[in-house]
């Protein structure tokens, strides 16, 4: 399988030639409107491009599918809903389309986001701090620093289609990453979710963060109150916040029956990175009332020193 990435640092835009090695077919996905790396690409490895898929109708770019369609011959193709005054293939959600070994399907993402109607997860790449700001609800964030195919690992069942949000150019690094521990199942990627944000701001949830100040106040005001410490066996032997549930990132997803989605629940770890990623799993799952801790245990031993094992 050819799978290439060509992307425009302005403006933001990414393209893909996709092919068979076995037959030597490809396709093209969002081309730019110099399509001469295209051809140049499909020559080296042997490719005829056959068809020109565009996601949508594009508003922020000049498309070179017209130019590219004329240069090889390829069929353009549009989802269903497209009208064009051109010759197009209508393709819609379900639809396969069959190069040899490799076989695309295709998924309807509406409104041009990351969220679909196909019951894929929506795994979001970006920092913690711009996801808290504002992310597709529904959304699981798991930022590409640190043991990332570890960390999806534990939140993200492997048999589900992923649709991932990133920021620009991170897409073909995320499903390297993924591929390498068995997540084949990409089936889409959205490039510029500040724009898909500001554009569906009905689909758009926040984070909830706590500083130590504000995770005192609700314990000492919540009885019911879930906390969760996500870290591993061998960071909580040094000490936990009192009454905290153990319960390691890397096996939250084989414990989320364990947990009572109802209850005011708030996620912490050594400093902040791994709280966020399983706060969202717990929000995706459907968990009512979810916080993360600033700064994670780091800023409550700090803030209270007098602290130990619970």
């Amino acid at each position: 399988m050819i799978l290439e990435q060509h992307y425009l640092e302005c403006p933001s835009q990414a393209s893909y030639l996709i092919g068979d090695e076995s037959t030597g077919r490809a396709v093209v996905v969002d081309p730019r409107r110099d399509i001469a790396p295209y051809l140049e690409s499909a020559a080296e490895h042997g490719m005829t491009i056959e068809m020109v898929i565009e996601t949508h109708l594009h508003a922020d770019f000049l498309s070179g599918h017209l130019e590219l369609a004329a240069a090889t011959g390829a069929e353009i193709a549009y989802e269903s809903v497209a009208n064009t005054d051109f010759e197009s293939v209508a393709l819609a959600d379900g639809d396969l389309i069959p190069l040899g070994d490799v076989v695309l399907e295709i998924r309807h993402t509406p409104g041009h986001t990351a969220l679909c109607d196909s019951g894929a997860v929506v795994l979001d790449t970006r920092d913690r701090g711009e996801f808290a700001t504002g992310h597709l609800t529904g959304s699981v964030n798991v930022g590409l620093a640190g043991r990332y195919a570890e960390f999806v690992g534990g939140v993200i069942d492997p048999t589900h289609s992923i649709v991932l949000v990133g920021d620009p150019g991170t897409a073909l690094e995320t499903m390297t990453r993924l591929a390498r521990i068995g997540f084949d199942n990409v089936v889409g990627s959205l490039d510029s979710p500040l724009v898909a944000l500001e554009a569906n701001p009905e689909l758009v949830s926040r984070g909830s963060r706590l500083n130590v100040s504000s995770l005192e106040w609700v314990m000492s005001e919540r009885d019911d109150l879930q906390l969760i410490d996500i870290r591993q066996p061998g960071e909580t032997a040094g000490g936990v916040i009192e009454g905290a549930l153990l319960i390691p990132l890397t096996r939250l997803n084989e414990q989320l029956d364990t947990l009572n989605a109802d209850k005011p629940t708030v996620v912490y770890c050594a400093g902040g990175f791994r709280s966020s990623i399983g706060a969202s799993r717990l929000k995706a799952a459907g968990f009512s009332d979810v916080s993360d801790l600033l700064g994670g245990y780091g800023a409550w031993t700090a803030a209270r020193p007098e602290v130990g094992v619970s």
